[in-house]
Parts: structure tokens; sequence; C-alpha cells
């Protein structure tokens, strides 16, 4: 959500963040549902709001943004996240088990990699059904565990499964959102499985492959006038250094990494990371998330990660991976970017409707042959979904500190970064 009127911005929200929140709040009272947050920062906000529901159960929801977009964001993430995690599922479920021998794409070339569980032909997986977003008449069994690290099964082998090879590793919530409609946060979902997939192939291309390329340093004195008061208003606020990558995928859907790191004896690096049509708006999405990390952590006083670390010369290829404890430990070196330089191809779309935003966004994931699909779990005046591209890595989670293993995509762009 942005305070700027939503005519001079871009389009990935259909209203202007006041309106919205009245929404927001008009459906939170209707369901006898309490919404309280906190804000840290002037200009620049990050907002934490609490969610608490009739039946006494609670979410948290946070945001980011200048002004009141920060408590929009925070708000509809709550609900998100409420909805979400009280939804019954078992109207979603299109299968209760997978036959490894017999996977179809795009499971076939998911992430993770499905066949190497191993063992049976057929395994006990309880799977949701979601509807194909580009060929209406398509749709796909996904296992549940992926999208809900809480998802329990009521089927005893299935746990088992799941337990024994640590399969709760590659669970995300990632794909899941909300917004005034099903266009919109679906367009949402899309941009945050989007920007999840560039971080993980950054990992590759930067970090895990044999002979790693220089990862895309952006020149600071080539951005705008605008994106710099930006950033400069981010310095102020958190008396840190800033750097910013490019790390576009070969979608060529503006990604951006930004790690902005406190000063004193004990400092932090944050980082933040956004995708967007408008190369402008995934900057400013990625450095006002390096923002929230600090605001969280220095003002909400919710601990996020320890003091900032040198690793030491035995730490593995992972821990070069840790974003969470403010890591990005390219081997490739770096290469300065002007600011022109980084992809713009879909530009034009930038500022047109949310509608025109998810029709580019799916043509660019089928020109790439990967298909995208969707499920709802709220349609009203709130709406909250789930996307899937289940093609797309899920190595982001390296970020975390998981141990996961790479899909087909990225040992795919590994094997080719083998030799320099």
């Amino acid at each position: 959500m942005d305070c700027r009127p939503i005519e001079t911005h871009n389009r990935e929200r259909s209203l202007a963040p006041t309106e919205a929140l009245e929404r927001a709040f008009a459906h939170a009272a209707s369901r006898g549902i309490s919404l309280n947050w906190r804000v840290a920062g002037r200009r620049l906000q990050s907002t934490s709001c609490d969610l608490r529901a009739a039946d006494g159960s609670t979410t948290v929801g946070r945001g980011k943004g200048i002004g009141n977009q920060s408590v929009a964001s925070a708000v509809y993430e709550a609900l998100e996240h409420y909805h979400h995690l009280s939804e019954d599922i078992t109207k979603h479920i299109g299968s209760r088990s997978l036959n490894l021998a017999k996977l179809e794409e795009p499971l076939a070339s998911a992430s993770p990699d499905l066949r190497l569980i191993g063992g049976r032909k057929e395994v006990p997986l309880t799977c949701l059904r979601f509807q194909n977003l580009q060929k209406s008449y398509h749709h796909v069994d996904i296992p549940a565990f992926l999208f809900n690290p809480d998802f329990k099964s009521e089927n005893l082998l299935e746990s088992e499964l799941i337990e024994r090879l640590r399969l709760y590793r590659y669970s995300s919530n990632s794909g899941t959102a909300s917004g005034i409609s099903l266009g919109e946060a679906r367009l949402h979902g899309l941009l945050e499985v989007i920007e999840r997939d560039a971080v993980g192939m950054a990992f590759v291309r930067h970090i895990l492959a044999p002979a790693p390329k220089p990862v895309r340093a952006i020149d600071f004195s080539t951005i705008p006038n605008d994106l710099k008061n930006i950033l400069g208003g981010v310095k102020e606020e958190s008396s840190s250094i800033l750097q910013l990558w490019d790390i576009t995928s070969n979608l060529e859907i503006p990604t951006i990494l930004c790690a902005l790191t406190t000063s004193g004896a004990a400092p932090h690096r944050f980082f933040g990371s956004g995708s967007s049509l408008s190369k402008e708006y995934a900057l400013e999405r990625a450095a006002l998330e390096a923002l929230q990390g600090f605001h969280i952590q220095l003002e909400f006083g919710t601990r996020l990660q320890p003091a900032l670390k040198r690793l030491p010369l035995s730490a593995n290829l992972y821990h070069l991976c840790e974003l969470r404890h403010g890591h990005f430990g390219f081997r490739g070196g770096e290469v300065l970017v002007d600011w022109h330089a980084v992809t713009s191809k879909s530009e034009h779309v930038a500022h047109q409707s949310v509608e025109c935003h998810l029709e580019e966004i799916l043509k660019l994931l089928l020109a790439h042959g990967y298909e995208a699909f969707s499920r709802t779990i709220l349609e009203d005046d709130v709406c909250v979904v789930q996307v899937a591209v289940p093609q797309l890595e899920r190595l982001f989670l390296l970020g975390e500190g998981l141990s996961v293993g790479p899909g087909p995509r990225a040992r795919s762009a590994r094997a080719l970064l083998a030799v320099p």
C-alpha cells in the first residue's frame, strides 16, 4: 500500500491506502476481529499489526512503506495470515497420494524435486488442488505441506514420511497473498514467488556454482533523484550503510537485493528484496524491507538476528547464503552497473492496471515454460489466495538457514556455471 495518489504511482494496488484500510476495517468488524498496531519510523515507516479473532486466535502482520502505506500493508498481512491459518483445507484437497513414478509437468520438474523422495512409487501426501491461471481448464494437485509449516496430516504414514525425510524444510507460505480483489491478491502472490526464486537463483550464480559469476552492484550515482531521496531517508533513519544488487533472474522481472549494515561495536546487516515490473518500485521495496528488519529488531525489540560476525574459513557454502544472519558471501566478486543497465523490459506496463500487470507476468512466465496456479482461500471484500509456480526455486530458504536441495531449475543453472 502506498500513500501517494494511486494515479501517479504504480498500479500493483487498485486503491489508495486510506480506502484499502477502510475496507479492511469493515471486514474485520463484520467478523469480530480486533486490530491493533504500532509504528516505527518517521516518513519511512514499519508497522506491526496484532490481530485477535473472536475465537481468541491471534496472528501478526508486518508492513513497510511511506506514510500509512505501512499500516495498510501490515493490516492486510495480518488478515492474510489469519484466513490462511484458520482455513479448512478439506474442500481444497485434490488427492491424498502422489505417484512419483508417473509425475507429469509441472510437478515432474518442480522444486523441491519430489522424485528424490524415493522408495515407493505411490506415497501418502495430501495434495491441494490449484487452478491454472494461464489455461483455465488445467489444474494441478500439489502437496499441502509445502504451503504451511504448521500443516498436520491426519494420515500417520504421511506424518512419518514428512518427519523422516525432513520435508518441512521446504515448507513456506510464500505465494500466499491478500488484496481487495482476486486479481490483486494473485499479482502480489506471483511477485513474491518470483522474488524468492530470484534470491535462490542468485545464491546459485554467485555462491553455489563451481565458477560463480560476479554480482551486479548498482552504482548509486546513477540512480534517479526520487529514489536517492528514499535511500537517503533509509540511511538517515537507521544510521547505516546501504548496498544494492541487481539479482534479476532470466525471467527478466526486475529484482533488487538490498543490504542495510548498521554502525557501532555490534553491527547488524538486514536484507530486503523486491520484485516488480517497475524496477524503481522493486528497489523501493527492497530498501524499505531492509529498513523494516532494522525497525523490527532495534525499535520493536523482536530479535531477528545476532550481531554480525565474520564467518570462519571453515564455513560451508550454505552458510554464505544465510541472509538472516547478515551474510551474502558472493564468491565471484562484484561488477558495478549503471542503473540504466537494470532490465526494464516491461516498464511500459508498470503504470497500467493490476490486470495488465498480472497478464504481463503470466506471459513472461509462460514464455519460459512456467505455468502459474492459484487457489482461493477467501473471496470477500478482502481476498486471500495461494499462488504456486511449481518449477520456480525454493532455494531462498537457504537464507533462513535451512538445508534445502536445489530443484531442476537450479541444478541446470549450476551446471552451466561449472566452468569459468
